[in-house]
């Protein structure tokens, strides 16, 4: 599975969330047309070295555990399956601002949209099967973390967010060499 190519994906994926309006629950609008104002989430496939006030909300997508066949399959020139976790952590808001309950109305609405997004992109393409990552099988939500405090590098500002563990099944060049 080539990984990069993944939280590429994830990161494209996930950068489609529209921005939610804490008030309504709901993408935010234009005040005169009231319609979607289009307005996206920030997301990284890489992890930047900080974050900002600014550049929330933020998705930031990190590599997690693999597993492999076992025993491999030593066959040359062959195709192994290979399941990995990846993590994909939004940063909403500063936990330690604002008035009581304000950081939780603004990420309890994500929980569904991100849930619901990545169930509708099981192989991270839309429908197409242009847009998907070679050799990827299959993508769904394996868990959630609820509403968690999260902290980020070496920043002591505790940011209010969400985790969620993703599960990709593909392939994977299996190359383990001889013996």
């Amino acid at each position: 599975m080539d990984v990069k190519a993944v939280k590429m994906a994830l990161s494209n994926m996930i950068g489609t969330l529209l921005a939610i309006d804490p008030l309504t629950g709901l993408p935010y609008v234009d005040p005169i047309t009231h319609l979607p104002t289009g307005k996206t989430v920030r997301s990284n496939p890489q992890a930047p070295f900080s974050l900002a006030e600014t550049d929330l909300p933020t998705w930031i997508s990190f590599t997690g555990p693999g597993t492999y066949p076992d025993p491999p399959d030593r066959v040359d020139n062959t195709l192994a399956h290979e399941t990995r976790d990846f993590t994909a952590a939004l940063y909403v808001c500063v936990a330690e601002a604002g008035i009581d309950g304000e950081a939780e109305r603004k990420t309890e609405p994500y929980l569904d949209a991100v849930r619901k997004l990545i169930q509708q992109h099981a192989i991270f393409a839309n429908n197409s099967l242009a847009e998907t990552v070679p050799g990827i099988l299959r993508t769904y939500p394996l868990r959630d973390d609820g509403l968690v405090q999260l902290r980020y590098g070496q920043s002591s500002t505790l940011y209010l967010g969400l985790r969620f563990v993703i599960r990709v099944i593909g392939l994977n060049d299996n190359n383990y060499g001889t013996l």
